[in-house]
């Protein structure tokens, strides 16, 4: 009987820390956004649309992010690559960043969840 007690608790506890992971793996939107506000704004603009305070600045207008077409042509893995390694790591222009260093994989991820809800579906 105790064996059988002691199977259930650890049954239980690998499906309570299996729920912990999945729960901890689904990105923070709401984190996401702040990132975006704080980094990324400047030059998508608050709504994405590659209209920023700083975009006139750049020799490269800056993408439209809620362009539903053209961010449907890229999957996740190519832009996490692109904000986390900059835009020529993704084929594209020079003027976009890398992030490696001010970001870590679970913020760029959280930030790419804000972006693809800039884009209503």
């Amino acid at each position: 009987m105790r064996r059988y007690a002691l199977l259930i608790s650890a049954c239980a506890v690998g499906i309570g820390m299996a729920a912990l992971t999945a729960r901890a793996a689904e990105p923070d939107v709401a984190r996401g956004k702040s990132t975006y506000a704080e980094l990324c704004a400047k030059c998508h603009g608050a709504a994405g649309k590659g209209d920023g305070k700083e975009a006139a600045t750049l020799a490269t207008k800056p993408k439209d992010l809620a362009d539903c077409a053209r961010m449907s042509s890229f999957t996740d893995e190519q832009l996490l690559r692109v904000i986390k390694d900059g835009g020529p790591a993704g084929g594209l222009s020079k003027d976009m960043p890398p992030y490696a260093d001010a970001l870590d994989d679970s913020e760029i991820r959280d930030t790419l969840a804000f972006i693809r809800g800039l884009c209503p579906k």
